[in-house]
């Protein structure tokens, strides 16, 4: 069933990067308008958004990193960086992508303010202290 999704999303994507070359041509278009269109509010079912999302990351994160300012843009990289920030149901992976936001924070290329933030969380989810 998610392979379904995940054609059907390519296939959207595919539509909409022909139609916006212009983005294509500074960041990496397909990952960037994937993370928009994750980042639709529908709160009919969240339980399964917020699985679907999960899964969805995991895979950018292993295909391209994290996706800093660089490779999708700053609107972007902060609707990546709130998705992770909501998937409380997996504290390993928001500790995960800590280590690679770091890196982006460290090159410029992501926000302090949003480290700073993920950081607290993922604090706060394993039950210790917050630091910021």
């Amino acid at each position: 069933m998610y392979k379904i999704i995940i054609i059907l999303l390519i296939n959207t994507i595919a539509e909409k990067l022909h139609s916006q070359s212009s983005v294509s041509d500074k960041f990496n278009g397909r990952l960037k308008i994937m993370i928009d269109s994750m980042t639709i509010e529908d709160h009919t079912n969240r339980f399964r958004a917020d699985h679907y999302n999960y899964v969805m990351l995991s895979k950018i994160i292993k295909e391209f990193g994290y996706p800093d300012y660089g490779l999708v843009g700053k609107e972007s990289s902060n609707n990546f960086w709130q998705l992770v920030q909501h998937q409380d149901m997996h504290v390993s992976f928001q500790d995960s992508v800590l280590i690679l936001l770091k890196v982006a924070v460290d090159n410029g290329e992501a926000s302090s303010r949003n480290y700073a933030y993920l950081v607290d969380r993922v604090k706060c989810n394993k039950e210790e202290l917050h630091i910021y």
